[in-house]
């Protein structure tokens, strides 16, 4: 009889876009919303502190329920620290967690860089960060706890 085995290998599902950008978090969020008409809120920041990381950095989120996608901005810089520090020359990351097209994470970035006073986009293989499991691990814990206070709040 054969053996029937499954496979759970989940992809992280997480896409990343990183911005230049000297505009402050909130006037970059309302160029944001307003091209790629969503409605992000801001949630509590995202706090870190262990060997390779640390500092305060502002998190905002979008929920795309129907689509079964979140979107998150947040700053990658914070009083002098940075958040990835392989891209010190990036202001902003502009995550998406979910399944999406490189076609749609395209669209994305070109809309971003017609957001004036942003200097440039990249496309980010957050993958490849040096730390990524330690940054990606915080990054849910936090998240779990900005969710769980949503609901309760």
């Amino acid at each position: 009889m054969k053996k029937l085995t499954l496979d759970f290998d989940e992809p992280n599902g997480y896409s990343a876009i990183g911005i230049s950008s000297q505009l402050a978090d909130y006037k970059l969020l309302f160029h944001v919303n307003r091209i790629l008409k969503l409605q992000f809120i801001r949630v509590e920041n995202f706090e870190i502190s262990n060997k390779y990381f640390s500092g305060n950095f502002s998190l905002y989120i979008h929920q795309d329920q129907n689509n079964r996608l979140d979107f998150f901005l947040m700053a990658n810089k914070s009083d002098g620290k940075v958040l990835v520090s392989e891209f010190k020359q990036l202001d902003f990351l502009f995550i998406i967690e979910g399944e999406i097209d490189p076609v749609f994470i395209s669209n994305i970035t070109s809309k971003l860089r017609k957001i004036p006073q942003v200097l440039f986009t990249q496309k980010i293989d957050i993958e490849g960060i040096k730390n990524y499991s330690v940054l990606s691990e915080a990054f849910e814990m936090h998240l779990d706890r900005v969710m769980e206070g949503k609901k309760m709040g």
